[in-house]
């Protein structure tokens, strides 16, 4: 009898709980596209992620991860990745990447009035060196010009880490309602806190209910 791999196991997991897919992603307090990409085999969550998961299906986070671990042991290792710079007509070498991790780009985010992330499947994959991988989860891509001050502009990649809170001034992604939104986190010493856009032509979301899903480690800039 074949293994089942991680994606069905946790598909059993949670149909046994008698849980949807975005109910799983709700319990656990991740993007509720995540779920999806995670049981059909796409990406594999990280362990912070994956503890959060083990909490809200009342499983061990061992067991659950042992199954991750018998798959990645079966995968052939990536090809080194080689690093260059343009240095006036030649290609100057900058370093080899052996020790890479794929992340997944979930979607688009919008940098305006929230939004739906426009894409449920995986739109696009890209390969970080692992120093840079191990504090994001997956990353979306940006639509809207709300914090083009901040040095985002529409087109961009933002890499995101699986967070619910966030510091005064961190850029974040933020669940209103059913949609979600890329803007900065202000606090003020009333223990008031907003979303504040980086561009004039914005206003900033205040006195809504919303919620932390991530803060922004990385940003890959689209150069035309």
């Amino acid at each position: 009898m074949e293994k089942l791999s991680f994606g069905e196991q946790l598909s059993l997991l949670r149909k046994r709980k008698g849980l949807k897919q975005g109910e799983l992603a709700d319990k656990a307090r991740i993007l509720r596209e995540m779920i999806s990409n995670y049981e059909s085999g796409k990406i594999t969550p990280r362990a912070e992620t994956l503890k959060k998961i083990a909490a809200a299906l009342e499983v061990d986070f061992e067991e659950l991860n042992s199954y991750i671990l018998q798959e990645q042991e079966e995968k052939p290792k990536d090809e080194p990745q080689i690093m260059y710079r343009h240095d006036g007509n030649k290609l100057q070498y900058i370093e080899t990447i052996s020790d890479v991790v794929t992340l997944p780009v979930l979607g688009k985010v919008h940098a305006g009035d929230p939004n739906l992330i426009s894409e449920q499947e995986i739109i696009d994959l890209i390969k970080l060196p692992r120093r840079i991988g191990r504090s994001a989860d997956y990353a979306l891509e940006v639509s809207g010009m709300s914090m083009i001050e901040a040095g985002i502009n529409r087109g961009d990649t933002v890499i995101v880490k699986v967070q619910e809170d966030a510091d005064n001034g961190d850029i974040v992604i933020a669940r209103v309602g059913e949609n979600y939104t890329i803007k900065r986190l202000k606090k003020n010493e009333k223990g008031e806190i907003w979303l504040e856009p980086a561009n004039s032509d914005y206003k900033a979301i205040k006195g809504k209910n919303f919620e932390i899903v991530g803060i922004i480690t990385y940003m890959i800039k689209r150069f035309k």
